[in-house]
């Protein structure tokens, strides 16, 4: 009877142990960003609670401000767009938005379809990315940082620099 409950205490310690380094595993590739290869972000399109919540919080403080009779400030960002043909295209936009998707739709710069997530951004500066027909897609950067949010939920400050890719996946 001894030798089963040291038994079990042992099985118990070791499968607390592989639950416990599956979800620094899981954790530590979370913070992994993409150096633009050929991997495809599956994550691409989705929120976590985390950001969620603060993605509401930052609304409902966008809001606040809004009624206040507050002036929003301008703000110069800069996207380079990057097409399939490998060509840049900077655009200098001065806008009073917050969040990337108004600024990019100021300048007709994006089209897509709105989905649970926001916008699926399908078309930059008239050019389409297909999925569907060749695994294509609109890669978002800040800096040289792979975006984890989409362009409704993403904050934009004056001096930003954004890079939008043509990725094929």
């Amino acid at each position: 009877m001894k030798k089963t409950n040291l038994t079990m205490r042992l099985f118990s310690l070791m499968l607390v142990l592989v639950i416990v380094a599956a979800m620094a595993f899981t954790l530590a590739s979370c913070g992994n960003t993409n150096d633009g290869g050929s991997d495809t972000d599956t994550n691409a399109v989705s929120d976590t609670a985390a950001d969620t919540a603060d993605d509401t919080d930052a609304a409902k403080d966008t809001a606040d401000a809004d009624t206040s009779g507050e002036e929003k400030a301008e703000i110069t960002i800069t996207v380079q767009v990057k097409g399939s043909d490998g060509n840049i295209t900077d655009f200098v936009i001065t806008t009073e938005e917050e969040f990337l998707r108004g600024a990019l739709e100021q300048e007709d710069l994006v089209q897509g379809d709105e989905s649970e997530f926001g916008l699926y951004v399908k078309v930059v500066n008239g050019e389409t990315a297909d999925y569907d027909a060749n695994g294509a897609y609109w890669a978002f950067y800040k800096g040289d940082e792979y975006l984890m949010t989409g362009v409704d939920t993403t904050p934009i400050e004056d001096g930003d620099v954004f890079r939008i890719e043509y990725t094929i996946g």
